[in-house]
């Protein structure tokens, strides 16, 4: 923020997700245009994202204050597919792909509220949607992903005077 502009603030962020998920294999191997598609295999997904964005203070009192956001994302989804999992599941396993990374983008809004302890450092409470889509995989059929995402976040805050 600025005194100019005292109930306005920008912001930005990173942050990375991993978890464990379940992946519909569809590859076309570019050398020979033979298809090789398996359903429900075991994954990993990595998100990282960075986030850019704009609060504005609807409601402040001395030591609690509550905002309303909202900005811009970009990143990359990483999706590893489990090769055991893959080769239990698939007749042919020559043209596997286990590893992509594709970039992704999106926009998110935001709510929250914010508790001074001093007049320097407190802690923040924020819930953030944001609707994210990918380029495309090639080990997803060529297919793009579209997502929603819903975070909770507990931050501590050191403020700037």
């Amino acid at each position: 923020g600025h005194k100019s502009f005292p109930k306005i603030s920008v912001f930005g962020s990173v942050t990375y997700n991993q978890g464990p998920g379940r992946t519909h294999y569809d590859y076309t191997d570019p050398a020979d245009q033979s298809v090789t598609v398996v359903d429900d295999v075991k994954s990993t997904v990595s998100l990282t994202r960075f986030t850019a964005g704009i609060r504005y203070r609807f409601l402040e009192e001395k030591k609690m204050n509550f905002f309303a956001g909202g900005g811009y994302q970009f990143g990359i989804l990483n999706v590893n597919l489990d090769r055991g999992n893959f080769k239990g599941k698939a007749l042919v396993t020559d043209d596997f792909e286990q590893n992509e990374n594709q970039n992704l983008r999106g926009f998110f809004g935001e709510l929250g509220g914010e508790m001074r302890f001093d007049g320097d450092f407190g802690i923040r409470l924020s819930a953030q949607l944001s609707s994210v889509s990918t380029d495309r995989f090639e080990i997803l059929g060529d297919r793009g992903v579209d997502f929603n995402l819903a975070t909770v976040a507990v931050s501590y805050v050191w403020f700037v005077n």
